[in-house]
């Protein structure tokens, strides 16, 4: 008995740790629960980030004392606001938005990709606690920073990239030309969801 107590007691430590992993809103979303869902995923993923999104999808700073300035030693990628498509109920049925940079020197991060696919992948209700692989997703998208076309986990994703002046390879590239650009866009849908 004593064994068994012990092993109930290991087994909903593991289900609390693993429910955490979860977002707050689950099943079908409104735009405003996927944002509340991707700052949650955020928080997690880069929890030094300025920004989060309000209610609508936009970019706003947080408003815990963030004042502090700080330099970045590679230029960052600038994240668009998210646009939605949504279902005729509300629901939301894809996603997207780009990151663009122009500097002499961009660190490709994979904060916002990575948030974004958590924050739809999590809700569906195919998932539990058990089952939901939130680091499968982060070795996904540390896999991924090209064109990419493709289904993961139930979450259709494309993604588009186009590169000028720009040499290098992963997560760092170097100017080499003038006017250099790079621009990645990521569009994530529920399977059978048609975007427009």
């Amino acid at each position: 008995m004593w064994l068994g107590a012990r092993a109930a007691v290991i087994f909903l430590g593991v289900a609390v740790a693993l429910q955490y992993l979860l977002p707050p809103n689950r099943g079908d979303l409104t735009v405003e629960e996927y944002c509340e869902n991707f700052n949650f995923y955020l928080d997690m993923v880069d929890p030094d980030s300025p920004e989060i999104l309000d209610a609508t999808g936009r970019w706003v700073l947080r408003d815990e004392g963030w004042g502090v300035t700080y330099f970045e030693p590679l230029g960052p990628l600038y994240c668009s606001d998210l646009v939605f498509g949504t279902s005729e109920d509300g629901w939301v049925t894809w996603i997207q938005f780009s990151e663009t940079a122009y500097t002499d020197y961009v660190y490709i991060g994979q904060s916002y990709a990575l948030a974004a696919a958590l924050a739809l992948a999590g809700a569906q209700r195919d998932f539990n606690c058990f089952t939901f692989d939130a680091a499968g997703w982060a070795e996904f998208w540390e896999d991924t920073r090209d064109q990419f076309q493709g289904e993961c986990r139930g979450i259709y994703i494309t993604q588009q990239v186009e590169r000028q002046g720009y040499d290098g390879q992963g997560q760092f590239l170097q100017a080499v030309g003038e006017n250099p650009r790079f621009r990645r866009t990521v569009t994530l849908s529920l399977e059978g969801s048609e975007i427009r």
